[in-house]
């Protein structure tokens, strides 16, 4: 019976015999799992990197843009847009799939002023719920309240960069600055908020919603006076949006009056299912229909 040593000497003098052919078998093997190392690295890197972008818009979270009822075959009505307002935001907060809401309006064509500078950056009409549906990371001062909305309070929480551009090197809080030539407090300052390389998310203005209503609403053909940019929920399920989707969009359907089974009327991104997506590493994560509004 041949032994161990036997048996290594044997493979060991084969490789002597045939040391190119070993090279290359070696070679291939060390190829092929430092190949697979480096996907396998990749696609875990790829996936982190989703999954913390996706934490900085906030968890649980589903958004809902303004959008378009589809034309139907065999009828003569068009293509017929529709605007989201407080009422349906009202509607979906009272739905028993949801146990959060927020809905809010920007515009990207307001001038801002300090006493030192001044910018150009995003307005966001907002209210007390954005700071819990979505990641807002306070870094001095305070959010908007729910007595800034209701008594219309002038004041506003601004980005990082804001900060800097408009207030170098000096204090903020207490601070006045303009929005197209309105005054407003500036009553907190957020930290980074930045999605990638979009560094516009750290020049955004939160000011309280019936503020931004009333000075400075959405601009468009045929828009209702207090038309809203988004309504963005949370469902009662966490990690599950199933339920909560299909409840807001009759609730949607019903208060705009089209078919709820038209998915091409609803504007939205589910953070849920792409997060799904991502941890079952399937396909690289879907584009939101109007990639540019995410906000």
């Amino acid at each position: 019976m041949q032994s161990l040593s036997d048996t290594f000497g044997q493979v060991f003098r084969a490789m002597m015999a045939n040391k190119l052919r070993t090279f290359l078998t070696m070679f291939g093997i060390a190829w092929g799992v430092g190949s697979l190392l480096v996907l396998v690295g990749l696609g875990e890197g790829f996936r982190s990197g989703q999954h913390r972008q996706l934490a900085s818009y906030g968890n649980d979270l589903v958004m809902l843009w303004n959008g378009t009822v589809p034309a139907l075959p065999n009828q003569h009505t068009g293509m017929r847009p529709y605007q989201l307002t407080p009422g349906d935001e009202d509607a979906i907060r009272a739905l028993p799939q949801v146990r959060d809401v927020t809905g809010y309006l920007y515009r990207s064509d307001l001038y801002q002023v300090s006493a030192y500078a001044n910018s150009s950056g995003t307005v966001l009409g907002v209210e007390p719920s954005f700071a819990r549906v979505r990641f807002i990371p306070l870094v001095q001062g305070r959010y908007i309240s729910e007595q800034d909305v209701t008594e219309r309070h002038r004041v506003a929480v601004i980005g990082s960069k804001s900060a800097t551009l408009l207030f170098p090197g000096r204090p903020i809080l207490g601070e006045t600055i303009t929005i197209n030539d309105v005054a407003f407090t500036v009553v907190g300052v957020l930290g980074s908020l930045s999605h990638g390389n979009n560094d516009g998310d750290n020049q955004k203005l939160h000011i309280p919603r019936s503020v931004m209503l009333e000075m400075f609403p959405l601009k468009g053909d045929n828009l209702e006076h207090n038309a809203l940019t988004s309504i963005q929920y949370q469902p009662t399920t966490r990690g599950d949006a199933v339920a909560a989707k299909a409840a807001v969009h009759k609730l949607i359907a019903e208060r705009h009056d089209f078919d709820p089974t038209l998915k091409d009327a609803f504007n939205e991104w589910d953070t849920i299912e792409e997060e799904h997506m991502i941890s079952a590493a399937r396909i690289a994560p879907r584009r939101v229909t109007n990639a540019s509004a995410v906000q």
